[in-house]
């Protein structure tokens, strides 16, 4: 999750630069400024790579959480099935016993 917030904090951050703004932490909002060319090519390319690796992770975060969730499935499933014979083996033995008795 954090390479997404790390990607998504610089996106958020490289599209201020193309608006002319930037995020001012003293005073906790968006303020004007100034960037000259290089900064702009710079901020140009880091953003055409992001957003071109942007859905290489949102792929990767969907494989893997899907292949995280389906082993908890497999989990509880099989938790379920061992607490159920173990509750069906119980109750055979009790009758049997009963009936020896």
């Amino acid at each position: 999750m954090k390479l997404f917030q790390v990607l998504r904090t610089s996106l958020v951050s490289l599209w201020r630069l193309f608006r002319g703004k930037k995020h001012n932490p003293l005073r906790n909002r968006v303020d004007s400024a100034q960037f000259d060319s290089q900064q702009l090519f710079l901020g140009t390319l880091l953003f055409t790579v992001l957003l071109f690796l942007l859905p290489t992770v949102l792929v990767y975060f969907a494989v893997f959480s899907a292949l995280r969730y389906s082993v908890i499935f497999v989990q509880y499933t099989l938790l379920f099935a061992v607490g159920f014979l173990d509750f069906v083996i119980d109750q055979l033995i009790r009758r049997v016993v009963y009936m020896l008795c």
